[in-house]
């Protein structure tokens, strides 16, 4: 009967974990809407682009967290509700034990899957800093209006207190990632490193001009061949320096394979490198869950 009811459950739980992908690809393909936008470079040129309407951070925390948390929500709000609003058997452990292990166990596989001799560092420094913060509020306020303010019982304002700081939590993270604040008054500048293509950042007084290197496999300047050489100096305000991301990983790419085959021409080269940055860039966290759901039950890479 043990393992019956065990082969059960893991079906069950495989069964949960497919609609709960359904719900977070339908989640993807909002937060990965494109719009059309007009860029004016230093020298008077215009080029088009696109970027994503929804901000990466607050996706992340609005619609990203629903979607992965929403079976134990679920779960809660249905036991709740069932039982007259008191906690039952299962009560908000779904959702602590959920914070837990995300917590605890995701964090520490992430430190310890890190290959020797390796780092791995936060990219995103001033957004992590503020959302640790509000999550070790959130554990402090919790802890008060459960234990010391109503002991045991959970009053109307204090839910209602608790669903406002959300908006403020994201809105705080949103300032952080965009750096609205005094972050509009830092400046950097990058330059070209002798030795495998690295950018060394150094100080600098104020933005004045950016390498136009584009991504689509089509425009590329002189700065191109300048980059390659290891002469091109970039200056990147701080504001900017997410933007220029990947127009200086592209270079990069772009010196490297020009190492490897001096005798492609440039437009070969981007098409190499454009291939390079799509297989490596960055992906979001409903297409980890996905993926790990498709490997498991045997369905193959996205």
């Amino acid at each position: 009967r043990a393992t019956v009811y065990f082969v059960a459950m893991v079906y069950m739980f495989l069964g949960v974990s497919i609609i709960a992908d359904r719900f977070m690809s339908s989640i993807e393909v909002i937060t990965s809407q494109e719009r059309e936008i007009t860029i004016k470079k230093p020298n008077g040129e215009t080029t088009k682009t696109t970027v994503r309407i929804w901000n990466e951070t607050v996706s992340n925390l609005t619609l990203m967290a629903l979607g992965s948390s929403a079976p134990e929500i679920l779960l809660s709000v249905i036991e709740v509700c069932g039982h007259g609003f008191t906690a039952g058997d299962l009560g908000p452990s779904t959702i602590v034990g959920s914070a837990a292990f995300n917590m605890f166990v995701i964090i520490a596989l992430c430190v310890y899957v890190v290959p020797d001799g390796e780092i791995r560092k936060i990219k995103h420094l001033r957004v992590f800093f503020v959302t640790a913060a509000w999550s070790i509020f959130a554990y402090t306020w919790l802890y008060l209006i459960l234990s010391v303010i109503s002991p045991g019982i959970v009053e109307v304002w204090e839910g209602l207190l608790t669903l406002f700081f959300f908006p403020i939590c994201v809105v705080f993270a949103w300032v952080a990632d965009r750096r609205l604040l005094f972050y509009k008054y830092v400046y950097k500048k990058y330059r070209a490193g002798k030795q495998r293509g690295m950018i060394i950042e150094h100080e600098g007084e104020g933005p004045q001009s950016k390498a136009d290197i584009e991504m689509d496999g089509k425009v590329v300047n002189s700065h191109v061949e300048s980059f390659l050489d290891g002469t091109l100096v970039l200056e990147v305000d701080e504001k900017d320096q997410d933007d220029e991301e990947a127009r200086r990983e592209m270079a990069r790419i772009l010196k490297e394979l020009k190492q490897k085959h001096p005798d492609k021409e440039i437009e070969q080269l981007i098409e190499l490198s454009n291939y390079q940055v799509l297989s490596k860039q960055q992906k979001s966290r409903a297409f980890y869950r996905i993926q790990a759901t498709r490997l498991m039950t045997g369905a193959g890479n996205i």
